[in-house]
């Protein structure tokens, strides 16, 4: 994709690429239904993914010029839910900080498939693809909190208005997360369900962050650092000065950040790649390169934290976390947003905030993990209101897919079996397995019937007292003397 000349071109490759591969993982990984005369149903087998880009009016028309556009994608799939059939409001999702639409390129599809309603992602307000103002409301501690909200906020609805929606669920990945509960905090009646994918500033700012003894200490490239993102100054510049050095240090961060998977290979990480630098080089840098400096302070804490206020919102609508269970984002901050509701108002309250995990993803969950997340968006997105689905905060989702793409069937494996199972990190009773190794054997306790498993680890063919209780079922190979059903142990 090196020939790419501009983002319109890199996005459209990414987001086809993607439908591409969904298609694919449909044909060969689901079992395909027979036909009445007991052959195979092609139609059954050939799911078929289709998006349609558009610039969508967001803001009143200019004198002298265009109105402001929100650059869409809509997404359909030939065996999802019937237009007559639709339950629930149309789902928005939205990126995060320096991304655009192209980074939900291989989740949109699995949404499209199972969400019962329409389904879109959208470029924030100057960011991608949609308008890019010149940025006049200030850096740092000198912009204005609410204007630089309201910026994007009222591009959302106007955007909102304008495809005719009395209400959406919206889902907002980090910064996207931080800005779909403004807008939820701004418009409730126009929200039928949050939901916040590993949100930016849930926690409160720590007393070091603002302590200026604290601060005097830390390295001089630190507080150069701080004085750099307070001045607004951008990572795009840094790309767009350096063009070779900076689609390097891009291309290094795909292919070190996301695993080999078959929704990240190779291919996919050029196109990733592609996309992110040409999203970075395009335009003039607007309100989306700068909202780390304008939304957030040093460290990623937002001026105003989500914690402080979130509580508006318990009576309002249902509020749901999703966090990747290897995220820097940690997700107890949202358990504690919850606990604290539930203190104050009651434990009744506290029903309305769902939080899950997606197995084996960081930060950049739906990357990491596509169908998983789209089987969270969908469970927590439809969940009855206040149902017992949501009662236990921080389960863990997204394990089925990912034995499926290791070559896994996890219906081999039995309550019994020896297995090999891989471990991260050493103890005292592994201290005898061979140098380098992270596969122990173990024996299988429980089927959870989530994908995981419930293990018991062994040392020399006997039980130790060690026990896992939801063991990822990717992260086991079924031992069937000295081989391994469904592939290599690998890391």
């Amino acid at each position: 994709m090196g020939n790419s000349t501009s983002l319109q071109d890199a996005e459209r490759a990414i987001l086809a690429h993607g439908a591409s591969w969904y298609e694919r993982w449909q044909r060969n990984h689901l079992r395909p239904a027979p036909s009445d005369d007991g052959k195979e149903d092609d139609d059954a087998r050939g799911v078929q993914i289709t998006f349609k880009i558009s610039d969508v009016k967001a803001g009143p028309v200019k004198a002298g010029g265009p109105p402001d556009t929100i650059h869409t994608v809509k997404y359909e799939s030939s065996h999802g839910v019937s237009a007559e059939k639709h339950t629930s409001c149309p789902l928005v999702v939205i990126h995060g900080y320096a991304w655009g639409v192209g980074l939900m390129y291989s989740t949109m599809p699995a949404l499209a498939d199972r969400w019962p309603g329409e389904v879109y992602s959208i470029d924030s307000m100057g960011c991608g693809l949609s308008t890019r103002k010149e940025w006049t409301l200030g850096y740092g501690d000198q912009s204005n909190l609410h204007d630089v909200e309201s910026y994007f906020l009222h591009a959302l609805n106007h955007w909102r208005m304008t495809k005719g929606f009395q209400k959406i669920t919206l889902c907002g990945h980090s910064v996207g997360g931080y800005l779909s509960f403004a807008y939820a905090e701004r418009y409730p009646e126009h929200v039928d369900r949050l939901i916040l994918a590993s949100p930016v500033g849930v926690p409160p700012i720590p007393e070091s962050n603002s302590d200026p003894e604290a601060l005097a200490r830390l390295p001089w490239y630190f507080r150069l650092a701080r004085s750099l993102w307070n001045k607004g100054t951008s990572p795009f510049t840094v790309v767009r000065n350096t063009p070779v050095l900076g689609r390097g240090i891009l291309s290094r961060y795909v292919t070190r950040r996301f695993a080999d998977k078959e929704w990240t290979n190779a291919e996919a990480k050029e196109l990733l790649t592609e996309y992110m630098y040409r999203n970075w080089c395009h335009e003039k840098i607007s309100g989306g390169g700068y909202a780390h400096s304008t939304l957030l302070v040093p460290g990623a804490f937002a001026r105003s934290p989500l914690c402080e206020r979130l509580p508006i919102l318990w009576d309002k609508l249902p509020v749901s976390f999703i966090y990747g269970t290897r995220d820097w984002m940690t997700w107890t901050h949202a358990e504690d947003v919850a606990t604290a509701i539930e203190e104050e108002v009651g434990a009744a309250a506290g029903r309305n905030f769902d939080i899950v995990r997606i197995a084996d993803a960081g930060h950049q969950l739906m990357v990491d993990n596509p169908i998983g997340f789209a089987d969270a968006v969908c469970a927590v997105g439809t969940a009855e209101h206040g149902s017992d689905q949501r009662k236990v905060r921080g389960r863990i989702v997204g394990y089925a897919p990912l034995a499926t793409e290791a070559g896994i069937n996890l219906a081999e494996i039995k309550v019994g079996d020896i297995v090999s199972a891989e471990f991260r990190g050493r103890n005292s009773f592994m201290a005898g397995s061979p140098e380098g190794s992270d596969w122990y054997d173990a024996e299988v306790m429980g089927d959870n019937g989530d994908g995981s498993f419930k293990i018991v680890w062994m040392e020399d063919g006997r039980r130790t007292n060690q026990v896992t209780s939801a063991h990822p079922g990717h992260k086991l190979r079924k031992k069937n003397g000295d081989r391994m059903v469904g592939g290599e142990a690998k890391s």
